[in-house]
């Protein structure tokens, strides 16, 4: 009588073990996966109804649809933004570059590399900082601009290169 008391304690161990299993897969689970592949999706861009979750996970699900949506709707904004700047930039027959607060081109337009020597020109890339970028420049050659007025005699020009003082260098501080 004794072995059959042992073996129907054990059993109601495994039951009560697999019933907390059970609810812990409906309850917890299931919803935090469904949370999670629901995020995904959206995450690529695949809007569409939420999965079916128990009503206290229905909020998190409603609050991450809302912050997706949000962030569709200012990524479409910006986007419109910044065609509207770009197409502002190239309306401007001169040179506009646009360099970030740590002095790395962050825009220009179509216009702003002929205003450049050829050396610049070559060397022109987004993210560069001024100091790399007059570097590059100054590898592949003199960096004043053919047009700009010279001072002395090829000496006098060859400092002002050494110094890089060149004229559209400068402006660029």
């Amino acid at each position: 009588h004794e072995a059959l008391q042992g073996l129907v304690g054990e059993l109601q161990v495994v039951a009560t073990v697999l019933a907390a299993q059970l609810v812990l897969q409906r309850r917890f689970i299931r919803p935090a996966l469904a949370l999670v592949r629901h995020i995904d999706a959206l995450g690529r861009g695949q809007a569409g109804p939420g999965p079916e979750v128990p009503g206290l996970w229905q909020p998190w699900l409603d609050r991450v649809g809302e912050a997706f949506a949000r962030n569709r709707e200012y990524q479409a904004r910006l986007a419109a933004s910044e065609a509207t700047l770009k197409e502002a930039a190239e309306s401007i027959p001169e040179g506009l570059a646009v360099f970030d607060a740590e002095g790395r081109l962050a825009f220009h337009n179509s216009h702003y590399p002929e205003h450049l020597p050829e050396s610049a020109r070559a060397t022109l890339v987004l993210g560069r900082s001024r100091a790399e970028w007059r570097e590059a420049a100054l590898a592949l050659g003199p960096i004043y601009h053919p047009d700009s007025p010279r001072v002395g005699d090829r000496a006098d020009s060859e400092r002002r290169l050494a110094d890089a003082s060149s004229d559209w260098m400068d402006e660029l501080q």
